[in-house]
């Protein structure tokens, strides 16, 4: 998927948006994917390919939390999930 984060930049970024499976989500090295979108409960959770696998090699790591990404990497966003009115 390929668009713009509305509030942040003007500049297109393309996106993987694969679901999680068993609260896991498989990454590649090898993606096209500028940034890793997270669908988790009432929020999405945005974080930079690049930094990511800069951080996992740096660190030797093959498996990381969700949590210790955001509070370690940079470069994360949290987006709220928007309702519609009346839902």
């Amino acid at each position: 998927m390929e668009g713009i984060i509305e509030g942040h930049s003007n500049q297109r970024f393309r996106f993987d948006t694969r679901p999680l499976k068993n609260d896991c989500k498989k990454g590649y090295f090898k993606t096209k994917a500028d940034k890793i979108v997270f669908d988790i409960k009432n929020q999405f959770i945005i974080v930079d390919v690049q930094e990511l696998h800069q951080y996992l090699k740096d660190h030797k790591l093959k498996k990381v939390y969700l949590e210790e990404l955001i509070s370690n990497l940079e470069w994360s966003i949290i987006l709220p999930k928007y309702r519609k009115p009346g839902l």
